[in-house]
């Protein structure tokens, strides 16, 4: 995990593109264009790995 600001052009263009698409399928699955289990048969995996590598500077807690 890093600060946007030291994220490098790169990065931050695949950070955003990651976002963008993360919202557009929560988009589809709100309108029931997809339903909520094929969401999440698609988003859980990334979901999962960005939880622990965002929680991961908190764990364990004390």
């Amino acid at each position: 995990m890093q600060d946007v600001e030291s994220l490098t052009p790169e990065q931050y263009e695949l950070a955003k593109r990651a976002l963008a698409c993360l919202d557009i399928a929560g988009f589809y699955c709100a309108k029931k264009y997809v339903g909520e289990k094929d969401f999440l048969d698609l988003w859980a995996p990334a979901l999962v790995t960005l939880g622990r590598s965002a929680a991961r500077p908190f764990w364990p807690l004390p």
